[in-house]
């Protein structure tokens, strides 16, 4: 069963802080208000342990109209959820003003689950200094609990969200959001300092196109139980208290994802290699390589161009010293054409399916990244390495042959004038039996039988040496540029990729893969 994300706002619209920006902080609370928000969240918290087993495994986050964790039924609530086998992840957003010492107490004594609790930290510099955010930061880092903290990106306050940057471990990330009502573009100097601070700041300044087929497991729910896909698709029929509930399909009618809440909560692999089963609670993984397949990952089915999240992704993990190298079954030539716009930030890869492996060698001094553990080479000079697994010309000659009566085109491929791979290609609409791969193993010369093998992708029958594969390319590559696959990720979407993704420590297999 696939994992839930759920949301939750209940009817909290008061704070403890006075921003002169933000209108909750002027919003006065009566007693009975505070008293329906409790208990508007401790019968969601109920109705969640009742859905729990129907649900499966899920990860919440509150993300309230004000501060929630200054009023301790929260954390009661999310320390008695955090205890639910099927919840993997709880969390919320705060401005961190709470009491650590308190919190702890009150945590314990509802039994929470501190290895399960994430919190989203906004640091507000009317309020309080970056020493004393960064402080209470360090504080629940120390106790254990993931966190990461984040600023919106005022120009003016530049400096001083540089000085938190500088107070914080590098472990914790420092994330900046794109500041509404800006009423002009940053300038380029200004996304510069932020970027330096939050390598993933380029995300926000990209248009991401809506996608409701990427949110299907994501749920927004509001106190009085009405339910949104996010906090910005409208709402949807239905309501999360009633008798007959069901998961519901996404509802959208926005044409794009304008804050994270709603974009780094998609089922888009990007998020999910960049910030794990659950994107929204903004913790990022770093590995030291990505390997990639092209087409049905970087390139989903009927795109020509990569998706602006995508490539702006990619750019921030090149930035923070990420290698990247493709994946994929195309030779070199038609890989560069496939992906033009993000070519220059991959080091090389593992191309017609292993048969040709490509990958740069840097020199240089190791530069660290500010915002995570990742060591950066900064190269003095680059050049290419290769690896090519050759075919016999006698391969292509046997395969020529049965190329007309099997109704399929034919394409050689060869690099400094070694055949490496052979490709037969049919309509778009014609696919390949697996009796004609037995017939075409039983023509090959009797020295080749079994040290060739056949790849059938939709309409395409690759014929390439049988030592080849992304899983052994995966192996070279990371031992050449000295890391171990355990410490590397990849991302696929067909069978070709499962041994893959099986050797490295993260492989996401996308919903194609069989």
């Amino acid at each position: 069963m696939d994992s839930k994300m759920i949301l939750y706002r209940g009817s909290l619209k008061s704070c403890n802080y006075s921003c002169s920006y933000c209108p909750f902080a002027k919003h006065p609370t009566s007693g009975r208000e505070m008293e329906k928000d409790r208990q508007d969240w401790m019968k969601f918290c109920k109705s969640l342990e009742e859905r729990a087993e129907e649900l499966g495994r899920f990860a919440l986050m509150v993300v309230p109209y004000g501060e929630a964790l200054i009023h301790p039924w929260y954390w009661e609530g999310l320390a008695f959820l955090s205890r639910l086998k099927q919840a993997e992840a709880v969390g919320v957003q705060t401005n961190f003003s709470f009491s650590m010492e308190q919190a702890g107490k009150l945590w314990k004594e509802a039994g929470g689950r501190k290895e399960k609790l994430r919190l989203w930290a906004t640091y507000h510099p009317e309020m309080v200094s970056p020493e004393h955010f960064a402080k209470k930061c360090r504080e629940a880092a120390e106790e254990g609990i993931a966190l990461c903290a984040g600023a919106v990106g005022v120009p003016e306050n530049l400096s001083l969200i540089g000085e938190l940057r500088r107070c914080l471990p590098d472990e914790i990330y420092l994330w900046i959001n794109v500041m509404d009502g800006l009423k002009r573009a940053y300038t380029r100097e200004e996304v510069q300092a932020f970027s330096a601070i939050d390598p993933f700041f380029i995300r926000e300044l990209s248009a991401v196109p809506a996608k409701r087929k990427n949110c299907q497991n994501r749920l927004f729910i509001e106190g009085n139980g009405k339910m949104q896909t996010c906090n910005i698709s409208g709402r949807m029929p239905g309501n999360w208290f009633q008798e007959n509930f069901s998961f519901p399909s996404p509802v959208c009618r926005q044409k794009a994802c304008s804050c994270y809440l709603a974009y780094g909560g998609r089922g888009d692999w990007v998020n999910t290699l960049l910030f794990g089963k659950y994107p929204l609670f903004r913790i990022p993984r770093y590995f030291p390589a990505v390997f990639l397949d092209i087409d049905g990952t970087l390139l989903q089915e009927g795109e020509r161009e990569i998706d602006p999240l995508t490539a702006a992704s990619l750019k921030a993990l090149k930035t923070m010293g990420t290698r990247l190298f493709f994946a994929t079954s195309l030779p070199v030539p038609e890989a560069k054409k496939r992906c033009p716009e993000v070519w220059e930030l991959f080091d090389g890869g593992i191309f017609a399916g292993g048969a040709h492996l490509l990958w740069k060698e840097a020199g240089g001094e190791d530069e660290q990244v500010p915002c995570n553990k990742i060591r950066q080479k900064k190269a003095l000079h680059q050049e290419y390495r290769e690896i090519l697994y050759p075919l016999d010309e006698a391969v292509l000659s046997a395969v020529k042959e049965q190329s007309k009566s099997l109704h399929c085109r034919l394409y050689a491929y060869r690099n400094k004038g070694k055949l490496y791979k052979i490709t037969l290609c049919r309509r778009e609409d014609c696919g390949w039996e697996r009796a004609e791969e037995s017939f075409l193993q039983g023509v090959l010369p009797e020295t080749w039988k079994g040290s060739v093998r056949f790849l059938c992708e939709n309409n395409c029958m690759q014929v390439i040496p049988a030592g080849a594969s992304k899983e052994n390319g995966v192996e070279i590559i990371c031992r050449e540029i000295g890391i171990s696959p355990k410490q590397a990720a990849a991302v696929g979407d067909s069978a070709e990729d499962e041994a893959m993704l099986l050797l490295c420590s993260e492989g996401i297999k996308l919903q194609g893969i069989k």
